[in-house]
């Protein structure tokens, strides 16, 4: 999840925290981590995969309450 954050900032330009805030912001929010053999991944979240974007600030954390 954090890869896709970061891409996205990379992509709008927004300034982007890092991996210990991004994981501290989740777990305020609520979210579980679970370590696995193929990385992190937070219970209960996932990414959208269900519409494209053509404007990259459609999926901004702040409207998907990420930050």
């Amino acid at each position: 999840m954090y890869e896709a954050y970061r891409e996205w900032c990379d992509r709008t330009g927004e300034r982007r925290e890092t991996q210990t805030k991004f994981g501290m912001a989740m777990r305020e929010r609520g979210f579980e981590k679970k370590s696995k053999a193929d990385g992190v991944h937070y219970i209960g979240i996932g990414l959208r995969s269900d519409r494209t974007l053509s404007d990259p600030d459609e999926a901004s954390p702040t409207e998907t309450n990420a930050f």
